[in-house]
């Protein structure tokens, strides 16, 4: 039952919006034949556990046939029975958002809108007094559905900012190696070349000429010295992004991603941040 796994708790406990037509078999009086609405129910009940179950795994095409049977059911259900049946819209509310495929999300809260309009006819026309109360009903999922929607819009830019930012971060990465590579490549290369020199000559006069020998050694000394004083301010120009910087690249992210963003009292922020590292 791999498939039970994969389904939330939520999504589980709205099959037990199923009872309410299920009971109406017994408790409620029917407009048309019973039958008709024994058949309806049992064919929605398929469907409703489909579609909780296992859409995810539904190819494009049998997902809208089972859910048109859905919203055509709900349909059937408000005109023969009652109104408050059609609250199986609760369930659309958070499945459309949060469960259903990107590629079919549009089209189902478009048939979403269209079977709301729809049962809100036929309660004007069949259940009069019932009419001022689901369109309250029908406001509140409405706000629903689009406060959803919104929520996993913001989820997808926050989560397309941060691929964007450690993007940013591994370049600036990959270019700061690359520049502390070259400076030591260029310092320390010179270096070693000019002491191999040194130190050579030095081997070869140290017995003919001492003191020209001593005097290389010293030069060599010296360098070395010089060469790791340079060495050291390599790694010291290695910088932190300040604080500042940090905000600049997130403006230029969010503006990428259109998003309204104001930072105050940069003043202040200038003072927060070090712009080195603490060797």
């Amino acid at each position: 039952m791999k498939f039970l796994k994969d389904t939330s708790i939520a999504e589980i406990s709205s099959i037990l919006y199923l009872i309410f037509p299920i009971a109406g078999i017994f408790f409620n009086e029917v407009y048309g034949p019973k039958w008709l609405y024994i058949i309806s129910v049992i064919v929605f009940s398929l469907s409703y556990l489909i579609l909780v179950i296992v859409n995810n795994r539904l190819n494009t095409l049998m997902f809208y046939i089972l859910f048109i049977i859905h919203y055509f059911i709900i349909c059937y259900f408000v005109f023969s029975v009652h109104p408050m049946l059609s609250l199986f819209f609760f369930y659309s509310a958070f499945a459309i958002p949060f469960t259903f495929k990107n590629n079919v999300k549009k089209m189902a809260t478009n048939l979403f809108i269209l079977t709301m309009i729809i049962c809100l006819t036929i309660t004007y026309l069949v259940h009069n007094d019932y009419f001022v109360a689901m369109t309250i009903y029908y406001v509140v999922i409405l706000l629903i559905v689009f406060d959803n929607l919104k929520k996993v819009k913001d989820r997808e830019y926050k989560k397309e900012i941060e691929e964007k930012n450690r993007y940013i971060n591994t370049l600036i990465t990959e270019q700061e190696r690359h520049r502390i590579g070259q400076d030591l490549h260029d310092t320390l290369g010179h270096v070693f070349a000019s002491l191999s020199l040194k130190s050579e000559l030095a081997y070869k006069i140290i017995d003919s000429d001492t003191e020209n020998a001593k005097a290389e050694l010293l030069a060599i000394n010296k360098l070395s010295r010089e060469s790791l004083n340079k060495v050291r301010e390599i790694i010291d120009d290695i910088r932190l992004p300040s604080f500042i910087e940090e905000i600049e690249s997130i403006c230029k992210i969010l503006k990428d991603a259109d998003i309204q963003f104001t930072f105050e009292n940069k003043e202040l922020a200038q003072l927060l941040s070090p712009t080195k590292h603490p060797f």
